[in-house]
């Protein structure tokens, strides 16, 4: 059994205090690059951090309905060995600050310096590194969200995959980012199944008019 505690050297969270064990609560978990900021190729420096159109709107909204929101990110560039985690956590700084300022931190995050084709190796890698569930479970376990009434938002339908793995409500695939790749939403569209639900929306701004702060996100039979 992995722990969600005791996370290994490759993974960082700045996760400050541990919610386990309260009230669940329903939440979002959210890739960073391409769907909170805007896609840059291995991300490193913290002058090049900027929101996606809607990001802080998006984050306001749901947080106001007392969802739970956070990040978990891939950070394969660690890996590749393009930058370290002081490169990372200047950048992780910087968002928060942006965040901050417009009144929607988020509770947590989580990324994960793994890769299996590079860098150090580690026999749990493909738990922590998306489409595994690590760093999804570490979030609903510490933030205490309900699996059942979670989402994951993503660009890449390896985000999906790892809400679908961990046992989320479902997720929504942006075209922002990586999104509009070739085969990125027909791969996360075809995550769906009668457990796991996956919509579509080309940004955090057009996510507005799925989520129902008291039923949460609706499709569009939903809303008809």
């Amino acid at each position: 059994m992995i722990s969600l505690d005791a996370l290994p050297a490759g993974v960082y969270s700045d996760l400050s205090a541990s919610r386990a064990g309260t009230p669940v609560r329903p939440g979002i978990v959210f890739d960073r690059d391409g769907v909170l900021i805007v896609e840059a190729h291995y991300l490193s420096n913290p002058d090049d951090v900027c929101l996606e159109q809607g990001s802080a709107a998006f984050l306001r909204r749901v947080q106001q309905a007392g969802w739970g929101c956070g990040v978990a990110t891939n950070q394969a560039g660690i890996a590749r060995g393009y930058f370290d985690w002081a490169a990372y956590r200047a950048v992780a700084a910087r968002l928060n600050e942006i965040l901050t300022t417009e009144g929607c931190p988020v509770d947590a995050t989580i990324a994960c310096g793994y890769h299996a084709k590079y860098g150090e190796q580690h026999p749990d890698g493909d738990f922590w590194r998306k489409p595994g569930p690590g760093m999804a479970l570490y979030l609903l376990h510490h933030l205490a969200l309900d699996p059942a009434h979670s989402w994951l938002i993503g660009d890449k339908a390896s985000d999906l995959g790892s809400a679908k793995a961990a046992g989320m409500r479902g997720g929504i695939h942006l075209l922002t980012g990586h999104g509009r790749d070739a085969g990125e939403r027909e791969a996360a569209l075809a995550l769906a199944d009668e457990r796991f639900t996956v919509l579509a929306a080309d940004s955090l701004l057009d996510c507005m008019a799925l989520f129902d702060p008291e039923h949460g996100f609706l499709s569009a039979g939903d809303m008809e």
